[in-house]
């Protein structure tokens, strides 16, 4: 019997949490039985290529914003891979998933329909849409039971195991492990020495991830400890005004002469002064945006702790990135799927969002009191939870049941 196809359809193929927990689903499948052809909503990011030269089937819509562009690669897709299952990710894939899953097809070829949600999406219009589709989708995949719970009462679908289920983000640890070794070549090529106390914080610079609200109580931080330096990892439409904010909050100092550089003075005093740019050496500057970056493990590895701000969330991977160093503490903002993974005081620090004292307290907190050794390793213990083999089983077992039942009763 010739594999299963599965068509996955998702609204960016760039790396981020979610295209890393589709490119660990695509990967740990068992190929005997199910073939994987993947579609992004958008041009071809990084993570596409990566799935490419590992030779799986990857597509791409040349007009994103074009509607009659998607529609007709998705019957381009059809008409060669003939899918038996579609399951998507993220808001607007999974809109198009499921019309295209409902009128794409005829009756009696229907595909099975399967909506992976991975952040709660509470504005008006989101909504609207996605009670106006769930009819079309036959089960719904969640990676939090708060975002399940949440998603479910807002919509409007049965909260049970016929209808929806809840798996965990899966990360390979084995990178971050083999990062740790080279910490301190790492911090050193960033600027850092060993006094310096390294807070990292990763992810796309939007709205989502509160980092205007990390840079205020940062600098609440840097007034109680000189020694203290933030680095924000990724790119986004807010780095203009996030490099305004650093400016607003660590205003830059007159370059020092040549001879007073950074180069020559030697290790950072106390008392001097940050700056984004200008005269001084990388690591004198306090805060620092270092864009996207393709050494995640490493720059986790030479970190002090992790600290995410965010506004609203899904079930953020980054928390589990950190953990598999075995060595960083995270910090968190307690939305959406976040307090499933962290519990508070056990595994890491919560605070409300949107609350920069109550951040800067918890990161005080975390280095005054010594706490980075505990947290890390109560963490890293939970990681047996969240292997990729295990994730792809239990969803490759969501494949069987569907499927089967489609076969037996088509629709």
């Amino acid at each position: 019997m010739s594999p299963v196809t599965v068509l996955y359809i998702i609204t960016d193929l760039d790396f981020g949490g979610t295209e890393r927990q589709l490119s660990y689903l695509v990967e740990n499948l068992d190929q005997n039985r199910y073939e994987p052809v993947v579609l992004s909503l958008k041009t071809q990011g990084r993570a596409a290529k990566e799935l490419a030269d590992k030779n799986f089937s990857i597509y791409s819509v040349s007009s994103p914003m074009n509607p009659f562009v998607i529609w007709q690669k998705l019957r381009e897709i059809r008409d060669k891979h003939r899918p038996k299952i579609i399951h998507t990710f993220l808001f607007r894939a999974n809109i198009v998933g499921r019309i295209f899953g409902r009128f794409g097809f005829k009756k009696e070829n229907r595909p099975v329909v399967i909506s992976s949600v991975r952040v709660w999406d509470n504005r008006w219009l989101a909504l609207r849409l996605e009670k106006w589709t769930k009819n079309w989708a036959d089960f719904f995949i969640f990676n939090s039971a708060i975002v399940q719970q949440k998603y479910g009462l807002a919509i409007g679908i049965k909260n049970d195991d016929k209808n929806c289920r809840t798996i965990l983000n899966a990360i390979d640890p084995e990178p971050y492990k083999r990062a740790c070794a080279n910490r301190k070549e790492t911090r050193a090529s960033l600027g850092f020495y060993d006094s310096h106390r390294v807070i990292i914080s990763i992810g796309r610079l939007d709205e989502q991830k509160g980092f205007l609200y990390l840079i205020e109580a940062f600098k609440t931080v840097y007034e109680n400890n000189k020694s203290v330096r933030l680095i924000i990892v990724g790119d986004g439409p807010m780095r203009e005004k996030l490099n305004q904010g650093i400016d607003r909050f660590f205003p830059s100092p007159s370059p020092l002469p040549f001879s007073q550089s950074f180069k020559d003075a030697g290790p950072p005093e106390a008392g001097r002064s940050p700056q984004r740019g200008g005269g001084w050496g990388e690591g004198d500057k306090a805060v620092r945006l270092l864009g996207y970056r393709n050494d995640i493990p490493e720059l986790l590895a030479a970190s002090d702790c992790l600290v995410l701000a965010s506004l609203w969330e899904g079930s953020p991977n980054v928390i589990l990135e950190a953990w598999a160093t075995g060595t960083v503490p995270v910090v968190a903002t307690g939305v959406g799927g976040t307090p499933d993974i962290i519990k508070d005081e056990q595994s890491g620090l919560l605070v409300p969002p949107k609350n920069p004292e109550a951040l800067a307290n918890a990161i005080k907190k975390i280095f005054r009191e010594n706490l980075g050794p505990h947290l890390a390793a109560q963490g890293g213990q939970k990681l047996s939870h969240h292997l990729p083999p295990a994730m792809a089983a239990s969803v490759q077992a969501i494949y069987d049941k569907l499927f089967q039942a489609r076969i037996a009763y088509p629709s």
